[in-house]
């Protein structure tokens, strides 16, 4: 067995709006397989997700966020 894996992570991507009372909303990435392939690039695995993304700015957001922890969005 290899002591390295090179995952492929399949699934959503989400933006999660938080809103509170006379505050502007707040955009978060988010959804477990978006979770999930940030965490293990993290963790210096050769992460990709395949996903897709729109090309609004949430998809930009969510792109941006995965791609600067070095997972390669697909």
């Amino acid at each position: 067995m290899p002591d390295r894996c090179d995952p492929l992570v399949i699934g959503e991507c989400v933006a999660d709006i938080v809103r509170l009372p006379e505050e502007p909303d707040r955009v978060h990435p988010g959804g477990s397989p978006a979770n999930v392939a940030y965490g293990l690039a993290r963790l210096g695995h050769d992460t990709t997700l395949l996903t897709q993304l729109g090309p609004d700015a949430h998809g930009r957001l969510i792109r941006d966020h995965l791609t600067a922890a070095g997972v390669e969005v697909r």
